[in-house]
């Protein structure tokens, strides 16, 4: 499980300071087989350049081989590539952008599968989409830019994927797109 703490307050690994103002956070719970879920976090990680206003955690998603944790005040998200042998990083393995100085609010909301991430920036009102690559791995930058028909408030304040379907949620009028 990864849980996603965007207003916590420490500038680094020291939970216990509060030097920078929901500069976000994020935890993973790992089930040990024989002992069932911990009480305290297995992991605790933070942005690898955390800012006041930051909020790294805001979005979080997780499959069995990656965790993608979106950082809303840098318009930034960062993948951690699980080894089989050590487990989770403590630092990103990759950083990925929208690749577009317009993307106000890019890590709103965040779906991920196997090959496919999808991060909404809804103060934009857009969605992007980043194609894992077999042979060269997660672009830094998006591969597509998603623009609702018509005008709405706040597309890509939620996002979902299943298979090749991509749906992006709205605020006005309750809409959703797919």
């Amino acid at each position: 499980i990864v849980v996603g703490a965007y207003q916590e307050d420490s500038d680094g690994t020291d939970q216990s300071n509060d030097n920078y103002s929901s500069a976000g956070a994020a935890y993973i719970f790992e089930r040990d087989n024989s002992t069932g879920w911990p009480s305290t976090e297995t992991k605790f990680l933070k942005s690898p350049t955390p800012v006041v206003n930051g909020n790294f955690g805001i979005a979080v998603s997780i499959n069995e081989n990656y965790i993608v944790i979106c950082e809303k005040g840098t318009n930034s998200a960062y993948i951690y590539e699980r080894d089989s042998t050590t487990g989770w990083p403590d630092t990103p393995t990759k950083q990925i952008t929208a690749g577009d100085a317009s993307a106000l609010g890019f890590g709103s909301s965040i779906a991920m599968n196997d090959n496919r991430i999808v991060i909404g920036a809804q103060d934009s009102k857009s969605a992007y989409i980043f194609d894992k690559d077999p042979s060269t791995g997660w672009p830094d930058t998006s591969t597509i830019k998603l623009l609702p028909l018509v005008d709405t408030t706040e597309f890509g304040r939620s996002v979902a994927i299943h298979e090749n379907v991509i749906g992006v949620g709205a605020r006005q009028g309750y809409k959703a797109f797919v």
